[in-house]
């Protein structure tokens, strides 16, 4: 699989024509095609230029933006050169680095996501007839890992490292954000047979939530230590996360035995395997669920 292709291209900013719509290009690279409402002194609003008139207005602060590429051809830098982010070995241009929730990642949950609030009598896919992005977040915030909170593991796990402590959490956070994540991302794509990516964009109108709820690392098995990950997977409104419009199935446990492709028997090799997994049977779920609405051909 290809990199990583750089959303913020030479050609784009060495472009002189005239564009249809605005592009907003944000310091992670990210491009928005949009229509600029209004510039004020702290932020932008705007609307996606799909949805043109018709779509909500969205608000990105100033310091988020590198530049705005206007339809006429004029720039309008914010910030100083966008960061230099990849999804990590093996990801594709068709995802991002995706975002996390919970301690180890360290970055915020959706606010409002309640799964009582599902009810499979009101889902409604429906709306996702022509939508081609998802926002993806992956919760760990209540996550157990072999049988113990999070918090209790990496605490657990700190005390056993000693002297190597600090290196153990910098890996343990790491391998999850530059590999497990991104592998998830580029997997979806490749299992959803549908132009459907995902991406960490909170722009676009609904989000892939997958819930973590239970880790187990270190399970003998035939041919080596087993890595089992439990979740569930919702897709909501990304600005109203209570609005819950579907539930992609039961939970699924993805289980990796051994050496899983050339990994050897690390822990970080096998919990990407189970990411890949999870990645693939949620993506078959969305694509069998739009296809019974007659969403997809």
């Amino acid at each position: 699989m290809k990199h990583l292709i750089l959303l913020l291209s030479v050609s784009l900013i060495g472009a002189t024509r005239s564009l249809t719509q605005d592009i907003i290009v944000k310091n992670n690279k990210e491009q928005v095609e949009a229509k600029v409402i209004e510039v004020d002194d702290i932020s932008v609003k705007y609307r996606l230029w799909a949805e043109k008139q018709d779509g909500p207005l969205y608000t990105i602060k100033k310091p988020d933006i590198f530049m705005i590429i206007y339809q006429n051809g004029r720039r309008e830098t914010f910030s100083s050169a966008p960061v230099n982010i990849h999804a990590g070995a093996g990801a594709s241009n068709d995802a991002t680095a995706p975002s996390s929730a919970g301690e180890a990642g360290d970055r915020p949950s959706l606010s409002g996501f309640n799964p009582g609030n599902y009810y499979p009598a009101a889902e409604k896919l429906d709306v996702m007839n022509g939508v081609t992005r998802l926002n993806i977040l992956f919760d760990y915030s209540s996550m157990l890992v072999n049988d113990m909170p999070e918090a209790e593991y990496i605490k657990k796990m700190m005390e056993h490292k000693g002297a190597d402590a600090d290196k153990w959490l910098s890996m343990w956070k790491s391998d999850r954000i530059n590999f497990s994540e991104p592998s998830f991302a580029t997997s979806f794509v490749v299992g959803s047979k549908a132009p459907i990516r995902i991406e960490n964009a909170s722009v676009n109108r609904y989000t892939l939530l997958v819930k973590f709820i239970k880790i187990l690392t270190e399970r003998p098995g035939f041919g080596g230590a087993n890595a089992v990950v439990t979740t569930d997977a919702y897709i909501v409104e990304t600005g109203h996360p209570e609005n819950i419009i579907a539930r992609l199935g039961d939970s699924y446990t993805a289980r990796v035995t051994g050496d899983w492709m050339t990994g050897g028997y690390s822990l970080k090799a096998r919990l990407q395997g189970c990411y890949v997994y999870m990645a693939v049977e949620y993506a078959g779920r969305l694509r069998k669920q739009l296809k019974k609405r007659g969403l997809y051909r």
